[in-house]
């Protein structure tokens, strides 16, 4: 009488991490270091971040160039050949647009209105605005503000605005 012993192979379990939210042209730093293996070791981490584009290791980093709602897999390999697959979810926020109407020439003491309530979000809603008038003067927050110039010059007026994503950008 012949006995075989036989182990069975738990497979391996994937965890491509939470959702990530990053904006245009910012990378995205992918952690498979969740996924694990009871009775063996993983031996491949493969993300499928785009149609087309593969990635291998444990952590990487991709960048996503459009705005949008993106899915990536994570597929996991064991020293038996076992597999596990999981997915996470990558929000490519779009940048708020900041803008302002132009000004004409305004004399030293004039108070001047600075209308910035045009600017928008492609993908969300803008959430604060600072205007910084390039005279040392104190930020002022909102999407309109006045302001007035003691000194005559030439002065760069920034508008910043930020989203509910917490991307920002600003316009001179």
């Amino acid at each position: 009488v012949v006995t075989i012993a036989t182990e069975e192979n738990l497979p391996p379990v994937a965890d491509a991490g939470g959702a990530y939210v990053v904006s245009v042209g910012e990378k995205v730093s992918f952690d498979g270091s969740f996924s694990g293996d009871l009775d063996g070791e993983i031996v491949s981490y493969q993300w499928h971040v785009e149609e087309g584009m593969m990635l291998q290791g444990e952590y990487v980093e991709y960048q996503y160039n459009k705005p949008g709602i993106y899915q990536a897999r994570l597929t996991i390999m064991d020293d038996v050949g076992a597999e596990s697959t999981d997915y996470a979810v990558i929000t490519v926020n779009a940048a708020p647009i900041a803008n302002v109407y132009p000004l004409k020439r305004v004399e030293p003491g004039q108070t001047v209105s600075f209308d910035g309530t045009s600017s928008k979000d492609p993908d969300g809603q803008i959430q604060d605005a600072w205007w910084n008038f390039g005279d040392d003067t104190p930020v002022r927050e909102g999407l309109s503000a006045q302001h007035s110039f003691t000194i005559p010059g030439r002065y760069a007026v920034t508008l910043t605005v930020r989203d509910d994503s917490e991307a920002s950008n600003n316009m001179d």
